[in-house]
């Protein structure tokens, strides 16, 4: 499979998406062909197994984001393209331009549609992006990955959209080290982005109130954010009377992140919202008990021991610093031990890879969902219908040879058409807006394209006489039988010969043959020869060397 993942940013101080997108790579990039779209940073993460492509993102460059955007699917003509973030315009546009091609859009808010997120500059950005484009891309998006279920029942709140998949974020256990001790180096960390959602302040009220025992203890603050914020939360230290017992060491990166994690005595994420926090996972990861809040998905903190879930503010965040310092070094081990085994069985990496592509292979699958709305033509279809029964009579009665004539009446009822066309009259097309067909493709005589939904036709692909493309069907399950519409896409080199069927929602793969009077109602892969009824793979389509 072909995926685009369109990220807004990738760079190092972009937070926990960038993260999120790196880890996931490392192991997807290795079940599918992945590609991955941002915008070009001066800080940007290193990615392994995808490939990288750049594009305007701001709002100012629109018609080049748009033009470079398109071009990609163009090229790439991707399986799936999954979308990730909210709020940022980009988003929400490359979403809808997808889709306008037919692509389904996958949408990961990572933590976006939160309320702790929705509730802040509410009036001044929120309630404009929502109207503006945000609540459109939403409810239009094909699905929606929240990464825990209190995020998935957050999103169903709002009652937007109820297609929602839970999977978690992953980690690359495998590649991190376990502590070897668990002797107190009197030391609390808080890594990740500086940010005021971050609740660091919590943190800092907590150790001034507890000064005493936490004499001889060092308060770790590592990670990069706004210089402002940053200078703020320095002045607050100063104010409390705690300023030599923090230190802010910035962003830290590669192997001394893992050092930090393993010298820490315990991990703190005082945050007011989260969707995941893959920080928690890294610190249990390294053994490292951690303290986190009820704005994050991690009640399982307190189901294996290995931590604290606690309310947000300052007071439970005292309270938890308590009951860590009553514990001794074997109990510490004990945690650390049963955070580590939490993260090997729920979050690796390659776990969490593999439930993402089954999602990708279950909505590619799945062309049509018995939950999808069932759609109704709108007047302007009825209305371009009366029409097209006119200029059908144009289309049907014209010469063989003119073909150039046909596709020029194709595209005024809005198809599709590329370079050097060649579509026979007899040929019964019956909504010309629904189909795209690329270069040197044809469609022979008689042949019945069905497309009530979208038939998208590759480059160089045959359409024999009489075979049947069927983007139609019903809901059989409703006693009403519904009408659905589900796409059908054949890719580049394909032949369809005399009297085979397509069925309503099936992708044919690259090159491919499906044989005479076949009935196609699987998915065929690339490259492969079908025969029958059903139709089965036969064997493999060999070119011959030129």
């Amino acid at each position: 499979m072909k995926i685009i993942h369109f990220v807004p940013s990738i760079d190092r101080t972009s937070g926990g998406v960038g993260s999120y997108m790196q880890l996931l790579a490392k192991e997807l990039g290795k079940l599918c062909e992945l590609y991955i779209v941002t915008a070009n940073t001066e800080h940007q993460l290193q990615i392994e197994n995808a490939k990288i492509l750049y594009i305007p993102c701001k709002i100012s460059q629109y018609s080049a984001m748009k033009k470079q955007w398109n071009g990609i699917l163009d090229d790439i003509k991707p399986d799936l393209v999954h979308v990730n973030c909210c709020w940022v315009p980009c988003c929400a546009l490359v979403q809808k331009w997808a889709q306008k091609k037919g692509y389904k859009v996958i949408l990961t808010p990572h933590g976006m549609l939160e309320p702790w997120i929705i509730k802040r500059n509410y009036w001044t950005k929120k309630i404009p992006a929502l109207l503006l484009y945000q609540k459109a891309a939403i409810k239009k998006a094909d699905c929606i990955h929240a990464t825990a279920e209190s995020e998935k029942q957050n999103i169903l709140k709002l009652g937007y959209n109820e297609r929602i998949e839970v999977i978690a974020n992953g980690i690359d256990v495998d590649n991190i080290t376990i502590k070897d001790n668990w002797r107190r180096n009197k030391n609390i960390l808080f890594l990740s982005r500086i940010h005021v959602k971050k609740g660091i302040e919590f943190l800092l009220e907590a150790v001034s109130s507890l000064k005493s025992p936490l004499e001889g203890y060092t308060i770790t603050i590592a990670g990069e954010g706004d210089p402002t914020y940053v200078s703020s939360l320095k002045s607050r230290t100063i104010e409390l009377g705690i300023e030599k017992m923090v230190t802010f060491c910035g962003g830290i990166y590669g192997e001394k992140k893992w050092e930090l994690y393993r010298k820490a005595d315990i991990f703190v994420l005082p945050t007011y919202s989260e969707n995941f926090g893959i920080v928690i996972a890294e610190s249990l990861a390294c053994g490292t008990p951690v303290i986190t809040t009820k704005g994050t998905p991690w009640e399982e903190l307190n189901i294996y021991k290995c931590g604290w879930w606690i309310e947000v503010g300052p007071q439970t965040t005292k309270e938890a610093l308590i009951k860590f310092l009553a514990l001794s070094e074997d109990q510490l081990k004990e945690m650390g031990c049963n955070g580590r085994k939490l993260t090997e069985t729920k979050y690796s990496n390659k776990a969490i890879a593999l439930e993402i592509m089954n999602l990708y292979k279950t909505l590619d699958g799945n062309k049509y969902s018995r939950k999808q709305k069932h759609l109704n033509y709108s007047k302007w279809i009825y209305v371009k219908r009366i029409l097209w029964s006119f200029g059908k009579l144009f289309f049907k009665y014209s010469p063989r040879i003119a073909f150039g004539y046909r596709n020029t009446i194709l595209r005024l009822f809005g198809a599709k058409i590329g370079k050097h066309v060649h579509i026979y009259s007899s040929a019964n097309i019956w909504f010309p807006w629904n189909l795209e067909i690329d270069d040197w493709s044809a469609i022979g005589e008689e042949a019945l394209i069905y497309n009530l939904g979208k038939i998208r036709i590759g480059k160089q692909v045959t359409i024999s006489h009489k075979a049947q493309l069927c983007a139609g069907t019903h809901d059989y399950t409703s006693p009403l039988m519904p009408l659905l519409r589900p796409e059908i896409k054949i890719n580049d080199q394909v032949w369809i010969c005399s009297n085979a069927f397509i069925g309503p929602g099936i992708t044919i793969g690259e090159g491919s043959i499906i044989g005479a009077c076949a009935v196609q109602m699987k998915d065929a892969e690339a490259w492969g020869i079908y025969a029958g009824n059903p139709a089965k793979f036969m064997k493999k389509r060999i070119l011959k060397e030129k």
